[in-house]
């Protein structure tokens, strides 16, 4: 599996490498706009002034659009090296190789995390460089100390820690969801494209309609028992745990409801014709 990756992630670099650093680029000059003088021009040089104006919007609306680019590419990005990969010419070769398919399936689902994983950061770094100063880093200090002073110590970075986790693993169906959706548009003799995206609407409606039916009394009934009882000053550490340990459940049911038809489709009724 970890071959697998490796091929995964060198594509993907080619495509990615260059866009983040775009990112990053962009963000540094709209820093360089927002904190230097250089549209404090005198009146005499109204034209300057207009042009470094101009200019100026002209780079933040770049940056906005390099933001919202990253993301929209990541995406496209995992479902066409899904799609092609597995689903299309490509994978009477991807077949042919001596893994299992349950490793295929892993290695694009962690290679789609890091790539999006990476892009999360990458994005966050350069919104930081363009709005990072003193006074912000200061605002922080001071959130984090009453988060601290009030919270405790051991709860703030067991919930910084969880959450985490909690996002790591959120991933995973939400990537195996969308393999899930073109395996089943796929069975489609006609029009697989348009099937994919009726199986996405379509799986997303069944999963609200459960989860509304499902969790609420669920939810409820534990509020009535007692388990969480918030009136009685519940103990905070607890809290943490226990809807940490809801959400990860949440995950692991997800990541099941999506993994397992996927194998059955790609094992059982792949079609490359």
């Amino acid at each position: 599996m970890g071959r697998l990756m490796k091929y995964e992630l060198r594509s993907a670099m080619k495509l990615f490498l260059p866009l983040w650093l775009a990112v990053l680029v962009l963000a540094g000059i709209n820093r360089l706009t927002f904190n230097s003088n250089m549209l404090d021009m005198p009146n005499g040089n109204a034209a300057a002034f207009r042009f470094l104006e101009w200019l100026s919007g002209i780079a933040m609306f770049l940056f906005v659009v390099a933001i919202m680019g990253v993301f929209v590419v990541a995406l496209i990005f995992v479902i066409q090296r899904f799609y092609q990969g597995l689903l299309k010419d490509e994978g009477y070769l991807t077949f042919t190789l001596p893994v299992r398919t349950d490793s295929i399936l892993w290695a694009k689902t962690f290679s789609a995390m890091i790539l999006i994983a990476a892009s999360v950061v990458v994005c966050l770094a350069a919104v930081l460089i363009l709005g990072a100063s003193r006074e912000l880093w200061k605002n922080l200090a001071w959130g984090w100390q009453w988060l601290m002073k009030y919270s405790g110590r051991g709860d703030v970075i067991l919930a910084c820690i969880l959450g985490f986790i909690l996002a790591i693993a959120a991933m995973i169906p939400s990537v195996q969801y969308l393999y899930l959706s073109m395996s089943i548009g796929h069975l489609a003799q006609k029009h697989r494209a348009a099937a994919s995206v009726g199986a996405f609407v379509g799986i997303d409606i069944l999963l609200n309609l459960v989860s509304s039916l499902a969790l609420s009394p669920i939810l409820n009934r534990m509020m009535e028992s007692g388990i969480v009882w918030w009136d009685r000053d519940p103990d905070v550490t607890a809290v943490i745990w226990l809807i940490f340990g809801v959400l990860l459940a949440i995950c692991l049911i997800q990541t099941v409801i999506f993994y397992f038809p996927t194998r059955y489709i790609l094992n059982r009724h792949l079609n490359l014709e």
